[in-house]
């Protein structure tokens, strides 16, 4: 039987040679020519402006913080997941909340979300401050439906993108998929990469980036709330309306 591996090391001369280029240059904190290449060539690739940080797990935990997830807060994730997808919600003292995957991507069951949102609603409990899909192994998860299955209940959308860099769901960029929207506690803004709201906040994570749409006041703010955290984000100006 032939072994198929998860993650496969590739690492070559050009690798070799930005690492060296690093050391000679002592470009080795938070900022250079080779960071600003990286969020430069990352925000051509998915069409927004980009804020490197040190790690995807770093992005949603940002794009939480945005999505305003605070303690007691439930976040639903996929059952079938990477334990970093998880982790920064128990951070911020929240709850998740598993949903089965579909067979199809493996990823969050549009179904499954619709009937345990109207199971929640006809039983009049609280709905969950974020609903997290997971695009797992290039594969993205079924945008469509689960977005409009959040906006229908007003959920924000936070997209764990890290491993579908680089993959598209109708022509559009993981991590970019879900619309802007005035945000309460970030006004009129919005990450992707890791999150996307559909009336607070949204926001995408990408392995190692976070993409948003952001004015030059927004994009330095949202430096220096990444700046301790150290994967992408961005932040997109929403067009809707308050």
């Amino acid at each position: 039987m032939k072994r198929l591996y998860l993650s496969v090391p590739h690492m070559g001369e050009n690798e070799e040679r930005y690492v060296t280029e690093a050391f000679r240059s002592n470009w080795m904190s938070t900022v250079g020519p080779n960071l600003d290449a990286f969020e430069a060539a990352f925000t051509a690739r998915v069409g927004s402006p980009c804020v490197a940080l040190g790690s995807g797990t770093a992005a949603i935990h940002l794009a939480l913080r945005l999505a305003g997830v605070s303690p007691g807060d439930e976040v639903i994730v996929p059952s079938l997941t990477f334990i970093a997808s998880v982790n920064p919600v128990r951070w911020l003292g929240g709850a998740p909340v598993f949903i089965d995957s579909e067979r199809a991507s493996w990823n969050l069951d549009p179904q499954r979300l619709d009937d345990h949102l109207r199971q929640r609603a006809e039983r009049g409990r609280a709905m969950p401050r974020v609903v997290m899909p997971v695009h797992l192994y290039g594969q993205t998860a079924d945008m469509d439906p689960i977005l409009a299955i959040c906006a229908r209940y007003d959920i924000t959308v936070v997209e764990d993108a890290a491993e579908a860099v680089g993959s598209t769901y109708k022509g559009r960029p993981a991590g970019t998929l879900a619309p802007g929207w005035r945000t309460t506690t970030s006004p009129g803004t919005s990450a992707i990469a890791s999150i996307s709201r559909s009336t607070p906040s949204r926001t995408t994570c990408a392995e190692a980036a976070v993409c948003a749409r952001s004015a030059t006041s927004e994009r330095s703010a949202l430096h220096s709330v990444a700046k301790p955290m150290s994967a992408l984000i961005t932040i997109t100006p929403s067009t809707a309306k308050p």
